[in-house]
């Protein structure tokens, strides 16, 4: 879809009957992840399922971030470059993206590696995006020791963007917490198989 473009374009067939609609004006686009069943006069779901977040492309090349896949989780992020490459080694680099995003408040946005570059040594760190962060998103990347090094192309998929909603949480202090059959047990307590 070119950037720019007034009207909207429904990826459909995504994950358990969610959609996703990219559309926008110049620099500023809309990203609505929701419930299928809300979508052309389909009137079985609920509104209150649709998420929408507003996204910015920052400068030329910037892609917004996309499914790859009909029952894909994550959208994936692509390295913005400026028509270069970044060459990674062992030390942590952020790679931009190009991409703002706002979402509502209580939205959670985490950034997570991708298998295949997480399966060649290429690692992508997490990170969560908080609300009221409206800055370009980078990703966080170094290569393990035995991978040395890693070039990034400009516009490659580098990560995921994986959107949720958050739990509203009151921590409520007390002196003792119920007993349970793992108890404090962790870090391996649970056995290998």
């Amino acid at each position: 879809m070119a950037r720019g473009n007034a009207g909207f374009s429904r990826l459909a067939g995504s994950w358990l009957g969610w959609f996703v609609q990219i559309g926008g004006s110049a620099g500023r686009s809309r990203l609505i992840v929701g419930d299928a069943s809300n979508v052309a006069g389909n009137k079985t779901g609920s509104m209150a399922e649709r998420l929408e977040l507003q996204v910015r492309l920052l400068r030329p090349g910037a892609q917004i971030p996309t499914r790859q896949s009909a029952a894909a989780s994550g959208f994936d992020l692509h390295a913005c470059l400026d028509g270069e490459s970044l060459a990674l080694g062992t030390t942590p680099v952020r790679v931009p993206t190009g991409v703002a995003i706002a979402g509502p408040e209580g939205t959670d946005a985490q950034i997570r590696p991708r298998s295949g570059l997480l399966v060649r040594g290429v690692i992508a760190g997490f990170g969560t995006l908080d609300a009221d962060y409206r800055g370009e998103l980078f990703v966080t990347m170094y290569c393990l020791p035995d991978t040395g090094h890693y070039e990034i192309v400009d516009g490659e998929r580098i990560a995921q963007l994986v959107i949720a909603r958050l739990a509203s949480v009151h921590w409520q202090q007390v002196d003792a917490l119920d007993d349970t059959g793992r108890g404090s047990q962790g870090h391996g307590s649970t056995g290998r198989t």
